[in-house]
């Protein structure tokens, strides 16, 4: 099981570290071609910049989750208030939502209190709210809804994505 498990984070870490490590290099080829411009490299620093800090939140992710998983991290838990985490979390993601015209809603219904892991709950509630930034297309929607129920607390988020079809 441990192998599997090993197997399993190394095709999780490729994967979600594909995408912007392909936008990072079409980047400094850019910047590259066109070394002499001041206002196209000054561009691709800044749009370079934000893929870095994205790479620096999923290496963060996998990492919590890998020592979670592993069982060497030993779990903290204490009162989480999942509401507050999740609007901390979309402060942090709305300069993404603005840029890419995403309108971006978070709804609570009454306390949130969670006993679990801060750390560990606050990188999974990222990664799910960080993907649905990633993959709500242009000028789309996000709404996250915060639900208690019971001892257990439901966080639905949910995003508009054109490019996927139902069967």
């Amino acid at each position: 099981s441990a192998f599997e498990r090993e197997r399993r984070f190394t095709s999780d870490a490729a994967h979600e570290l594909s995408t912007p490590i392909a936008e990072l290099r079409a980047l400094t080829d850019v910047a590259l071609r066109w070394r002499d411009d001041p206002a196209v490299t000054a561009d691709l620093v800044v749009k370079a910049n934000a893929i870095a800090q994205q790479m620096e939140r999923i290496v963060r992710v996998l990492l919590a989750l890998a020592r979670a998983g592993n069982c060497r991290a030993q779990m903290q838990p204490g009162p989480v208030d999942v509401a507050l985490v999740i609007r901390e979390l979309v402060a942090t993601l709305r300069p993404r939502c603005v840029a890419r015209k995403i309108d971006l809603r978070v709804a609570a219904e009454g306390p949130a209190v969670l006993e679990t892991d801060p750390t560990l709950a606050r990188a999974l509630l990222f990664n799910i709210l960080d993907n649905a930034v990633e993959h709500a297309p242009l000028g789309g929607a996000i709404e996250c809804s915060i639900q208690p129920a019971g001892a257990l607390i439901r966080v639905v988020v949910s995003n508009t994505q054109h490019a996927l079809v139902r069967e």
